[in-house]
């Protein structure tokens, strides 16, 4: 019996070729999705925020600026202390400092100072007052009583004819009282290396000296225990809060923070903390003003206000881990705000697009 022929292969199945939907926008949902877009871009766009914060440092640099365009004008009061003994020593790398001083001219240059020491149990009397333009390269606590200062000159224009001018202008007033050794309330010593100290006669009433060069002045004070405030509201550019030392190895220069602690306020943000060794970076134009500036528990404590777009902290410089950006809405709105701003916005663009794209 023959077997019957297989059945014929089915025939495949005809397959609708798939297409995009065609989409037939409505005008009214163009422009609204439009502006919710710009308003989006404009929310986020970088806008400078009011800048403020409290910080406590180990050390501190700044420009004393009045304003931008000023580098010459009368000098303005810094610091006003009362002492046991001043240093004066020139700082290398910058202009030599050379010091009228007694009818002499001192070279305070490689390792050479002028120290200045009360002679009487009555401390002498210190005013600083620093040139617009002056840099303040370091300012330092060191120990339980001293104070370091390393002032860099400011600079007339970039003409040829132009000259150093003077950083600082220092105002003592020797200390009057009984216990006067030889009649003379304060000693003046000449030291340079490799020589024997030099005694030289200072002046037995109040007198200036002006510093025309890179300085560094050590503080002796007379009251440790007693904090030591600035002058308040001092305009300050270019605030840097590090500190640099040679390397063990190669005696390159290394840089560390100074930074100890604080809380920083940029316009309606949430406040950023800040940690002991991180390192602050603020785009400028960045702190403006140091509104207080004070010695406390062996540390500097300072209140600064400014203007900036952008703050960078962590512990490494050159990859922070923590920015905060500045838009036009944190400059006037709260974090909730925001939040509530752009959840509606998201809802807007949502109804937009169901609402008004229908496909054929």
């Amino acid at each position: 019996m023959g077997s019957s022929p297989p059945p014929p292969p089915e025939a495949p199945a005809k397959r609708t070729p798939w297409r995009w939907p065609h989409l037939q926008a409505d005008p009214r949902a163009v422009l609204g999705l439009t502006l919710c877009g710009l308003a989006w871009g404009v929310a986020l766009a970088p806008s400078r925020q009011p800048l403020e914060g409290a910080l406590r440092l180990s050390a501190l640099g700044f420009n004393f600026q009045p304003s931008p365009e000023e580098t010459s004008g009368p000098a303005q009061g810094f610091l006003a202390v009362s002492l046991r003994g001043l240093t004066i020593k020139g700082l290398g790398g910058g202009e030599a400092l050379v010091l009228p001083f007694s009818g002499q001219r001192l070279a305070l240059g490689g390792g050479s100072g002028l120290a200045l020491i009360a002679s009487t149990e009555d401390p002498l009397e210190l005013r600083i007052a620093l040139s617009p333009g002056t840099r303040v390269q370091n300012l330092q606590l060191e120990g339980k009583d001293e104070l370091v200062l390393d002032l860099l000159p400011p600079r007339a224009g970039s003409s040829a004819a132009s000259s150093v001018l003077a950083a600082a202008e220092l105002t003592i007033i020797p200390p009057v009282g009984p216990g006067v050794v030889n009649s003379q309330p304060l000693q003046a010593v000449f030291q340079e290396p490799g020589r024997q100290e030099r005694r030289l006669r200072p002046p037995e009433t109040q007198f200036r000296l002006s510093l025309n060069g890179a300085t560094r002045l050590r503080l002796q004070r007379a009251q440790p225990q007693r904090p030591v405030v600035f002058e308040r509201n001092l305009p300050v550019r270019e605030v840097q809060f590090t500190t640099e030392r040679q390397s063990l190895f190669d005696q390159t220069p290394i840089t560390f923070s100074s930074l100890l602690s604080g809380t920083l306020h940029l316009g309606r943000m949430e406040p950023l903390s800040l940690r002991t060794d991180q390192f602050l970076q603020i785009d400028p134009p960045g702190i403006a003003v140091l509104t207080s500036l004070r010695s406390e528990q062996n540390q500097l404590a300072v209140e600064v206000v400014g203007e900036t777009d952008r703050i960078r902290s962590g512990l490494s410089q050159r990859h922070p881990t923590t920015v905060l950006s500045g838009t036009l809405l944190s400059r006037h709105l709260s974090p909730d705000q925001i939040s509530g701003f752009f959840g509606f916005l998201v809802g807007v663009i949502s109804s937009l697009v169901l609402t008004f794209f229908k496909g054929d």
